[in-house]
Order: structure tokens, then sequence, then C-alpha cells
């Protein structure tokens, strides 16, 4: 049974190299036909919508890739970090804003090394602005509904403070 395992965890260490590979090619690809804005030759308006209705890319993906693509002729090294497995398109395409050629190696290793929540925080950090959320309440199932809400560091603190006051007040034995 161990050596089946052994054999699954190389076949997805592979399969993790073409997909390393292929983003990278893929990037590659859609740099030359923004360039050579083949996308009008082909029919499209946009990369963009190239890229969604042509691809079959997401909206997300599709716009990943566009900036990072875009990014990279400014800043090259965001394009070798890339090629060297250092950060992976969503990675790359998270720091695109705030990018500069002469603060690229530091926003590179920042993008590598930090977690995603930890990165957003910095790049709003450094660009001054605060992101909305497109969606404010999504229905998620028949009697579920997500609400996404924008709170500070220290109201997210306050409310999960509030939370655990009331989640221990609503265990049993304890009155209210």
């Amino acid at each position: 049974m161990k050596n089946s395992f052994q054999q699954l965890h190389e076949r997805a260490l592979i399969a993790v190299r073409n997909f390393k590979k292929s983003e990278l090619d893929l990037l590659n690809i859609l740099s030359e036909i923004d360039s050579a804005k083949a996308y009008l030759d082909l029919g499209f308006s946009s990369l963009f919508t190239y890229a969604v209705k042509a691809l079959g890319l997401s909206e997300a993906q599709s716009y990943s890739f566009m900036a990072v693509a875009r990014k990279s002729k400014e800043v090259p090294e965001l394009k070798t970090s890339i090629a060297e497995g250092r950060l992976s398109i969503s990675k790359a395409a998270k720091i695109v804003s705030v990018l500069k050629p002469q603060t690229a190696e530091a926003w590179i290793i920042k993008a590598a090394t930090l977690p995603r929540i930890a990165l957003e925080k910095e790049v709003a950090r450094e660009s001054g602005k605060t992101f909305a959320t497109r969606e404010v309440v999504r229905i998620v199932g028949p009697e579920i509904t997500r609400l996404y809400l924008n709170f500070s560091d220290a109201g997210m603190a306050d409310l999960k403070s509030d939370a655990e006051k009331v989640e221990a007040s609503a265990l049993p034995g304890k009155s209210s």
C-alpha cells in the first residue's frame, strides 16, 4: 500500500511541475498575443475577452494572467521569479498594483514568503487604498446566506472577543 501512495505522490509532483510550466507558457503566449494585439485578428475586442471566451479561463484567471504579463514587461524580475518557481501567477497578481522596478525584489520576497492575507495587507498599506468587496451578500444554500463585512484589525479583534464571550456563555452550566 505504501508503494502505491509513493507512486501517487510522485505523479502529483510531476503534475505540479507540468502545471507550473504550463502557467509560465500561457503567460508568455498571452504576453505575445497582447503585444501583437493578435486578439483583434481573432475577433476579440480585448485580451481579457479573448482569455475568457476563446481560452475558457475564468474572469479572475484572465485578469491575473493579463496583469502579470503586462507588469512583467515593465518589471522583468516578476516573470523571472515565476520561471524560477518562487511565485505563482496568483501571488504575482497580488503585487502588480504596487510593483515598481526599484522595489521589485522586496515585493517579490514578500509575495514569496508572506501568507495571502498578510501580503494583501502589505499591498493595501503600500497603495493607501481600501478595497471593497464586489459582493456583499451571497446565497450559499437554501437557508444559508454569506455576508461579507469589512473591519479594521482592531474592530476584528473586538468582534472575535465578543464572539468568544457569547460562545462561553452558551456552554452548558453557564447562565446569562
